[in-house]
């Protein structure tokens, strides 16, 4: 695939920041990429977007941000 890609969130330096890589219509990685039987073969278009979300997906939530370790009882070790 030639050319950059295109985020929703905007430019490469914004998505990071955003921490959200989702590409935008009429990036060059939509419908660019290859069928990989039982992993990204229920695509939408003519072939599956690079990437880890199709267009139109909502964003990924992963991470440990999403984790609160629960407070150890007084004593305990």
């Amino acid at each position: 695939v030639r050319g950059r890609p295109v985020f929703q969130a905007g430019d490469f330096a914004a998505a990071a920041r955003a921490r959200d890589a989702r590409l935008a219509a009429g990036s060059p990685g939509i419908d660019a990429g290859a069928v990989i039987p039982n992993f990204n073969d229920t695509f939408q278009g003519s072939a599956p977007d690079l990437g880890a979300l199709e267009l139109g997906a909502g964003r990924m939530a992963v991470g440990t941000a999403r984790w609160k370790p629960q407070q150890q009882e007084a004593g305990s070790r």
